[in-house]
C-alpha cells in the first residue's frame, strides 16, 4: 500500500475510533487524496495526438524530442519549439501565429496522467487528453 492511501486509512480508522454512537448525525469528513502523475522525460518523449476538434477525422498534437525540441502535430497557426519539466509540470514553449501577428508564451501544464500510452495535461479549466502514437 503506498504512503498516501496508508495516511488515508488511518485517519479513516481513527476519525471513526473517535466518534459518538449517534452515527445518523454525525457529519462526513472527506479526506482529499492528491493523485499526481510521475513525470520523467522517457515518458514524455513521443508523438501525442488528440482528435481535432474542427475535423475529427484529423490528429493533432505535438512531438516531444529527446533534446527537449517539441514540433506541432498538424497545427499551422500553434507552433510548438521546445519542453522541459519545472517542479514536476510540463512546460511548452509555443510561438501562437495569427494574421499579421505572433506571440511567444510559455505554457505549463499540470500533468494529470501519465503513461506509455496516454498523457492527460490540465491548466485552469483546459483538460487535453493525449494518446501516444
Amino acid at each position: 500500500m503506498n504512503r498516501m492511501k496508508m495516511m488515508t486509512v488511518a485517519c479513516a480508522l481513527l476519525l471513526s475510533s473517535c466518534g459518538g454512537t449517534d452515527t445518523e448525525d454525525a457529519d462526513t469528513i472527506e479526506i482529499p487524496v492528491e493523485h499526481k502523475a510521475v513525470v520523467t522525460p522517457e515518458l514524455l518523449m513521443g508523438d501525442w495526438v488528440e482528435p481535432n476538434p474542427i475535423d475529427a477525422d484529423e490528429l493533432q498534437g505535438i512531438e516531444l524530442l529527446k533534446d527537449g525540441k517539441a514540433k506541432s502535430i498538424n497545427m499551422e497557426t500553434l507552433q510548438y519549439a521546445n519542453w522541459y519539466i519545472t517542479e514536476g509540470k510540463l512546460a511548452l514553449v509555443v510561438k501562437s501565429i495569427g494574421i499579421h501577428t505572433s506571440s511567444i508564451d510559455t505554457l505549463i501544464y499540470t500533468v494529470e496522467r501519465l503513461t506509455d500510452k496516454e498523457m492527460i495535461l490540465k491548466d485552469r479549466d483546459v483538460t487535453i487528453s493525449y494518446t501516444k502514437q
